[in-house]
């Protein structure tokens, strides 16, 4: 029950409760990695655990794209 309670929050801006769900693929849309977190979390964190995650299972990505939420990065 706790994974429940640890993914689930409130989104600030949109003030609606839930996840938000961030995915890496590659140019042909194949999924590398999936992140889900509270809706409270901002979307510069998301990409950096994001980012993160794929440096550790795939190491032969050398290049990303990010939309503008993620521009921190």
């Amino acid at each position: 029950m706790n994974a429940l309670k640890d993914t689930t929050g409130l989104d600030p801006g949109l003030k609606s409760p839930g996840r938000k769900r961030g995915i890496a693929t590659v140019a042909l849309g194949l999924i590398i990695t999936v992140a889900v977190v509270a809706a409270s979390v901002h979307d510069n964190a998301i990409g950096i655990a994001l980012l993160d995650m794929v440096a550790a299972t795939a190491p032969t990505v050398t290049k990303s794209w990010v939309d503008a939420s993620s521009s921190g990065l």
